[in-house]
């Protein structure tokens, strides 16, 4: 790509006024001076004559080897510009050279498709400066540049018939037509640009026969659109009834130039007056002449503009911005930010489906401009489009219709436009399973969402679909009482052989913690237990720390917590989760153990004047059954205590039998009647003051009427639970 074209945003006309100087230094002669003023007024082909002049005077002046580099990087001639930065770093060793030579050195290289020594360039390069977040991903590229060739064999690139001798490029789709920019020589307008000697862009257009020829000369495309300077790219929209396209800045018919004397490049919109004419031609309200702007693409409908421009608050050179149409007004154009921008160029938008395609230099790729497409709904993850689309060299301009389309490159010299018919395949199969992140088995039957298609995994947990190559798809998955790690974001080349995506989900989670059941303090190093007690199964727990065992749980199921420590009765409680989106913390209360201590034991209630065991009282005496059978040392003894009312004999009779009754229970549940001792002490033992004859309400008799036990022997030893 010319490159008045690929720069247009730094200065696309400049009218120079030098001041003559009084006395010419002895260093330089006529030459270099004649060769300083077109380098100044951007004539960079008479630049490079006249230095050339200069240097068979001073052969090894490295200031002016490098101008003369410069000029043929901004000519864009690799071949030129390569042999020139490789004397310009080579005198490095006995002048100092500025770094970017070694760039533009290694960017040469790239073009010239010396890729090997342009990475080892780049890396000289890197080393020299502080940061360039260009490099990594240009290196990564010449790494990756044999991946980037494999979709070539898919892509049919060829030439059209309708290209000059001058530069041709971004075409675009007009109804039957192409419309396309194009510096041949133009009757109407025969002035030159002086940056390259070339004649200055307009629009043509031209009736196509097929896709690569026509019966037609391209003509221009209309004399309200072109004028003597730069006209184009264009963009149509609102189905071909509007317009916008980029030219030099006018205000009121003549070219507005920058405090610098510079006309830059600045968008315009216009419509379709006539079935033939164009007009009612209108600046962009963002336009500034201080800075340029161009290359600008509408979506079909005029509500979102892409474009480029070096205005103030970019990474590099050019970025690409954004603006939305509001209410007929647009807002103010907003950066598309870092992962698309570089500190290098990007030109050229082109959107189709929600996705970006552009040119840039600053992304890793096989030449100097490269096309690259990103998912605008995805922005992090830029691709470049690969060969054939790209060279060694420019390439630019992209557009299409279905899968064929057009887009610009100078591979054959000048900037020309190639037609490209996509005969890769629609759809590439991806497969992945749905796993368990801490067991790493397959989930069966999670539901899986690629994209905008549901998918139900099979008993193994494995997923099949059909993707577009190339296009992000964001993959999630979900499943009862599990909860997925993350979403993934993934595309596929066409080339891919084994495409997969598995996902990983954990299930909901119990935290679950002992504590002492007076201080609620955490007790550490207590072993516990969780059990499913709709099958009878011990859960594993996933994770073990000091203060908390971490286990799988479901929603809806009922589990039986137990927890054990020294010199702590060990205690079971049960809980049934609802409705747990993620985890849940449960704790299990120890009691201490203490000897002689008496501790009543509730709900152990009697029919009157009876000593049989209810049913209600059973759930607290399998309890206490339970925890005799985790800890076989402790001796107990059972007491039973009546209130004062009733003869005080036969109360105690009573509650010896109560008491002799919970014993029999205990050791039908399997406790060895030796630990277990039956004492009853009748109305002996009263907690309040409601003795013989003692009027009280019914709530303080019943607090008297109780079960107490108490430790009477206990072997301190590691607990567990079993």
């Amino acid at each position: 790509m010319n490159l008045h074209h690929k720069l247009i945003f730094i200065a696309t006309l400049m009218i120079a006024s030098i001041s003559t100087q009084a006395q010419l230094s002895k260093l330089f002669e006529r030459s270099l001076l004649l060769g300083d003023k077109k380098y100044e007024a951007m004539a960079y082909q008479e630049a490079v004559d006249n230095y050339l002049k200069a240097l068979a005077r001073e052969e090894n002046n490295v200031e002016l080897i490098e101008k003369i580099a410069d000029c043929y990087n901004k000519l864009n001639n690799p071949v030129k510009a390569e042999e020139w930065y490789e004397k310009v770093v080579m005198l490095s060793e006995i002048a100092e050279v500025d770094p970017i030579n070694l760039f533009h050195y290694a960017e040469a290289l790239k073009a010239n498709g010396k890729y090997k020594e342009a990475a080892a360039w780049f890396r000289a390069y890197n080393a020299q400066i502080d940061y360039d977040d260009r490099i990594a991903s240009k290196l990564q590229a010449i790494e990756n540049h044999q991946i980037l060739m494999d979709d070539a064999s898919f892509i049919n690139v060829e030439k059209v018939a309708f290209n000059s001798e001058e530069s041709d490029f971004s075409p675009v789709y007009y109804s039957k037509y192409i419309v396309f920019v194009s510096n041949r020589k133009n009757k109407v307008f025969e002035s030159t640009y002086s940056w390259d000697g070339s004649n200055y862009l307009d629009t043509y257009f031209v009736l196509l026969n097929s896709p690569t020829t026509s019966e037609y000369e391209p003509v221009p495309f209309d004399a309200t659109i072109n004028t003597a300077m730069h006209d184009g790219p264009i963009c149509f929209y609102k189905f071909y009834s509007k317009a916008v396209f980029t030219r030099n800045s006018l205000y009121k018919g003549k070219h507005k130039r920058s405090k610098e004397n510079t006309s830059h490049l600045q968008i315009y919109f216009t419509e379709k007056v006539s079935p033939s004419d164009w007009g009612n031609i209108t600046p962009f309200e963002h336009n500034d002449p201080e800075y340029s702007m161009g290359h600008a693409y509408i979506t079909n409908d005029g509500s979102t503009m892409v474009f480029a421009s070096n205005m103030p608050g970019t990474y590099g050179k050019s970025d690409l911005f954004i603006s939305k149409n509001i209410g007929g007004s647009w807002t103010k154009p907003e950066n598309l930010g870092d992962h698309i921008n570089t500190q290098g160029d990007e030109f050229f938008p082109y959107i189709e489906d929600s996705v970006l395609y552009f040119s840039s230099n600053g992304h890793g790729g096989l030449g100097g401009l490269d096309i690259f497409h990103v998912d605008l709904r995805n922005p992090s993850e830029v691709h470049n489009a690969g060969a054939p689309f790209n060279s060694s060299l420019d390439d630019f301009g992209y557009v299409r219709r279905h899968k064929e389309g057009y887009f610009s490159s100078n591979r054959g010299g000048n900037d020309d436009i190639y037609y490209f018919k996509d005969t890769r395949p629609d759809y590439i199969q991806v497969a992945g399973t749905v796993l368990n992140e801490w067991t790493d088995q397959p989930i069966p039957y999670a539901v899986t969402t690629i994209g905008q298609d549901t998918i139900t995994a099979d008993a193994e947990g494995k997923f099949t679909a059909q993707i577009i190559p190339d296009s992000a798809y964001l993959y999630t998955a979900s499943s009862a009482n599990h909860i997925l790690r993350e979403t993934i974001t993934r595309s596929f080349p066409l080339t891919e052989k084994n495409a997969e995506v598995d996902l990983w989900m954990r299930p909901l989670k119990a935290h679950i913690t002992v504590v002492d059941a007076v201080t609620d303090e955490v007790l550490n190093n207590a072993p516990i237990k969780l059990r499913d007690l709709t099958n009878g199964e011990d859960i594993e727990p996933y994770y073990i720390t000091d203060q908390e065992y971490i286990f799988p749980i479901k929603n809806g199921v009922m589990y039986e917590l137990t927890g054990a420590m020294d010199d702590y009765f060990t205690s079971r409680t049960i809980e049934t989760p609802e409705n747990v989106a993620d985890a849940i913390n449960w704790k299990i209360p120890l009691d201490k153990i203490v000897l002689h201590q008496e501790i009543t034991l509730e709900n152990i209630y009697y029919d009157l004047n009876k000593a049989t065991i209810r049913s209600d009282a059973k759930i607290e005496l399998d309890d206490l059954a339970f925890m005799l059978k985790e800890q076989p040392s402790i001796h107990i003894e059972l007491s039973s205590h009546t209130d004062s009312r009733g003869d005080d004999a036969y109360n105690m009779e009573l509650s010896q039998r109560r008491a002799e009754a919970v014993v029999t229970y205990l050791a039908e549940q399997g406790i060895a009647p030796e630990r277990l001792n039956a004492k009853g002490y009748g109305e002996t033992k009263l907690k309040n003051e409601c003795g013989n004859g003692v009027e009280c309400p019914e709530w303080a008799h019943q607090y008297n009427r109780r079960t107490e036990l108490k430790v009477t022997k206990y072997e301190m030893r590691a607990v567990s639970v079993n």
